[in-house]
């Protein structure tokens, strides 16, 4: 059942819907011919354990030039459309998108450009994620939270940013509120979730709107989210 207050949920979409095990793997080992066999590659867990693996290890400190090379074919993975194609969805957050959608609006904001828009929607499609939502590209932090905010000012709803990267907005919002003032206004009717994080880890005090956390996309993480965020826009 629809709630009588609308809402958007601006939801980041790598590392909080999407996540990668082996395609930068495979896209960075194909780029420096590194001999890995396809078995090794499709049994890698998280690029963090494929840069544990001693030839990887043994490249990078081989040379300087090296590492130059592993972090230019690193640089090159993230915004290469057969790596998004092969990312993951993190388990029940195309379920958990759907369970947003009773509540209101959903749009996903991210840094990918607007390039990556028809890999993007293909990935969604293929991994039964609601169809055809809007995807915001926003280059940085500051755009994220300005963004949000114009798309959402005639219509004054409360807006939900879902990212997994709640520290970095934390630590963008005074630059954001210096460079456009006119977003003094918007705690009001903004609330921060963190995806994955533990609230005692981020610097809470340091910003003047609720911060949330949402563990994982299992139902029972979000329907609490879901009451502590019904409960906070009561006055909308």
């Amino acid at each position: 059942m629809k709630y009588e207050v609308e809402m958007l949920f601006a939801v980041d979409i790598d590392r909080t819907v999407a996540i990668d095990r082996s395609a930068y793997a495979t896209f960075i080992s194909q780029s420096l011919h590194l001999s890995f066999s396809p078995e090794v590659l499709s049994s890698i867990g998280s690029f963090w354990e494929f840069c544990q693996l001693p030839e990887v290890i043994a490249y990078r400190s081989a040379s300087l030039n090296n590492e130059s090379c592993f972090q230019e074919a690193y640089i090159q993975a993230k915004t290469s459309l057969e790596v998004l194609a092969g990312l993951h969805p993190i388990s029940g957050a195309a379920n958990g998108v759907y369970t947003l959608m009773q509540y209101g609006k959903v749009a996903y904001y991210t840094s990918r450009d607007l390039t990556m828009q028809d890999t993007t929607h293909a990935w969604f499609a293929q991994h039964n994620f609601p169809p055809e939502r809007e995807i915001v590209s926003c280059k940085n932090f500051y755009v994220k939270y300005m963004a949000s905010y114009a798309n959402t000012k005639a219509t004054n709803e409360p807006v939900i940013l879902i990212d997994d990267n709640a520290s970095k907005l934390i630590s963008a919002w005074p630059r954001t509120v210096e460079k456009w003032p006119i977003l003094a206004e918007y705690p009001l009717r903004l609330t921060l979730v963190a995806f994955g994080v533990p609230l005692n880890t981020l610097p809470l005090h340091t910003v003047p709107f609720p911060v949330l956390t949402l563990p994982s996309w299992e139902s029972e993480h979000i329907q609490a989210l879901l009451m502590q965020i019904l409960e906070e826009k009561m006055s909308f």
